[in-house]
């Protein structure tokens, strides 16, 4: 549901005062969802915006979201509602660098944000965020879609609240070619989650952008997580029990088994270092599934060359290198990477970029189609 609320905010750049739009994505390890988006923008010519998304497919939901209203000259509010009832993807337990295998794990999640944003300068804000969320775990599944039959009363629903300060730093803007930097900056606690630590996380994503000639620029980026245990809850090494020994099915139970073992083992290291916001997928390591690389702390630098193929409709071709680092423990960092190298085509909708995208990691090749700058 984060591409929802991506596209959502994407949507909100065009110039026109109606949107409608309809939409189709497919993620690596997401399946294929589809859906709308409409709305209003510059509401009484004070800059407020009033958008919404419903999304059918592999990812069932909506999300509103009222943006900018004006408090003060300085202070601006906005609010969003995301509410999903089915939302499913592959996932895997392993942390770090560590490979394992693969499960679909179906979710029911919401949220509810509020954003107070001062405008500090024309190229830069700062915000405070609250957000109320909860997820519900509904079913898991072998990647070859073969259920699970494990026992969901441990795996609790996981209702959290997030305090967050972000700083904001955007000197390019819409402008395509432009030379300057864009910097987001930002700290979050995340308390109130049943049988999980309370974690402080650091987040930064930064990029320059330097344009070579009238049609060329290249893109250098940056980005980073960290997460830091501040309250830690005390984990038992069998803190799920998945009744798996109830199981009459032979391969059912022992997938049952691997499954329990997996998460147990991932919920005490989660609950000893903390859990950053994961690396991979279509906003960064682009060549590994969605939310690939879990861990206390991970790093990501690429490049990118941005070539404008074709002014009118405005088609950018633009090849890529990232390399990607994830521990545990901050100082192991640096043991050892992934890299992937990729080749994206952006078709732009008023400001909105449409990217397909293809790309080639140490774990395979990933396709996906999607929307929004991934820095």
């Amino acid at each position: 549901m984060k591409f929802i609320f991506a596209l959502i905010i994407s949507i909100s750049t065009f110039a026109s005062e109606p949107i409608a739009l309809p939409f189709i994505s497919k993620l690596s390890g997401v399946d294929p969802f589809y859906g709308a988006a409409g709305g209003i923008k510059n509401i009484y010519k004070k800059g407020f915006d009033l958008l919404a998304v419903a999304s059918f497919g592999d990812v069932k939901g909506f999300a509103l979201l009222a943006s900018n209203y004006p408090i003060t000259n300085d202070f601006k509010l906005s609010l969003g509602l995301l509410k999903s009832s089915e939302a499913t993807y592959e996932t895997t337990y392993a942390r770090g660098l560590k490979e394992d295998i693969f499960y679909r794990q179906k979710l029911e999640l919401s949220a509810i944000n509020v954003n107070v944003k001062r405008e500090l300068s024309k190229t830069s804000n700062l915000s405070l965020l609250l957000t109320l969320s909860k997820r519900k775990f509904l079913d898991y599944e072998t990647e070859n879609e073969e259920n699970i039959p494990i026992s969901l009363k441990r795996f609790f629903d996981e209702e959290a609240l997030t305090v967050a300060f972000k700083y904001s730093l955007d000197e390019v803007g819409e402008t395509r070619l432009k030379n300057g930097k864009k910097v987001k900056a930002g700290l979050s606690y995340i308390s109130g989650r049943e049988g999980q630590s309370d974690n402080l996380i650091v987040d930064l994503l930064a990029s320059k952008h330097h344009v070579i000639n009238n049609s060329s620029k290249v893109v250098g980026f940056l980005k980073s997580s960290h997460a830091f245990v501040l309250s830690e809850y005390k984990t038992s090494a069998n803190e799920i029990d998945g009744e798996c020994s109830t199981i009459s099915d032979t391969t059912a139970r022992a997938n049952c088994n691997k499954l329990e073992s997996d998460v147990n083992k991932f919920i005490v290291a989660h609950n000893r270092y903390g859990t950053a916001r994961p690396l991979g997928g279509n906003m960064g390591l682009r060549g590994y599934r969605e939310f690939r690389f879990k861990s206390a702390h991970n790093l990501m630098v690429g490049t990118e060359f941005d070539y404008i193929a074709i002014e009118k409709p405005e088609i950018h071709i633009v090849p890529f290198f990232e390399t990607g680092f994830a521990h545990d423990r901050f100082e192991r960092i640096w043991d050892s990477a992934r890299y992937n190298t990729g080749l994206s085509l952006r078709y732009y909708l008023g400001n909105m970029p449409i990217r397909l995208t293809g790309a080639t990691g140490n774990e395979g090749e990933t396709y996906f189609l999607s929307a929004a700058l991934p820095f």
